[in-house]
């Protein structure tokens, strides 16, 4: 159906401006940022196809523009305004740390970093603390789309003693959307703490961060979000 086909106190746009941008479906919010159509198909046909296929926003911002040309066709540039989109949101949850930021729970932690729990991609990082929890910098050590993380510890150690850190963290997160560890989780959290402790640096926490909360291997949680 052609947009002009639908009531005009019906079509996503009118809606928006008549209620407020929050009232509106996701697959409508999705129309309005596609733009137009195709032949037979208007930009709330093409919404709606989405949706039903990836179920929800998240799922969707993790699909790419190929896909979403060959398969929903979206034209270059409406495929080009959804990535656009979703990426601006990423770097709006993307918070910049500041050296007056004091990190004294695993929560505080993970609201620094919950941006990972939507990223498709597996992160491994190490956040270098001072004796007053304050972040001297963070170290990604690992980016890839493997199962198992190959960690270099020579690497951590080096890094954490070049910034004479006290403590450290440790964050990686599971795309999945399984926050639990593994048992290479557990095995490797246990060797880097222990190698670190000889040095005189303490582990923090270390948290595995997904979609759905985190789990802190310091306080033995899960937590939902």
């Amino acid at each position: 159906m052609k947009i002009k086909e639908i009531p005009k106190k019906d079509r996503p746009r009118e809606k928006a401006l008549t209620y407020g941008i929050e009232t509106i479906s996701d697959a409508e919010l999705l129309a309005i940022i596609i733009g137009s159509g195709v032949k037979n198909k208007s930009a709330l046909d093409i919404a709606n196809s989405l949706i039903d296929n990836y179920k929800n926003l998240l799922q969707l911002s993790n699909s790419n523009n190929a896909l979403l040309m060959k398969e929903f066709g979206l034209s270059q540039i409406s495929a080009l305004k959804l990535e656009a989109t979703f990426e601006f949101c990423h770097r709006l949850n993307k918070p910049k740390y500041k050296d007056e930021i004091c990190v004294n729970t695993s929560n505080d932690l993970y609201e620094l970093y919950r941006y990972l729990g939507y990223e498709n991609q597996e992160l491994f990082i190490v956040v270098m603390l001072n004796h007053k929890g304050m972040i001297l910098k963070e170290k990604t050590i690992y980016r890839g789309t493997n199962n198992r993380i190959e960690i270099n510890l020579q690497e951590i150690l080096r890094e954490l003693l070049m910034v004479k850190a006290k403590y450290f963290a440790i964050i990686h997160n599971h795309p999945s959307g399984n926050c639990f560890p593994s048992k290479e989780d557990e095995e490797s959290t246990i060797i880097i703490a222990e190698k670190a402790k000889f040095l005189g640096l303490k582990l923090f926490d270390h948290l595995i961060i997904c979609s759905k909360g985190y789990y802190s291997f310091m306080n033995r949680v899960s937590k939902k979000i």
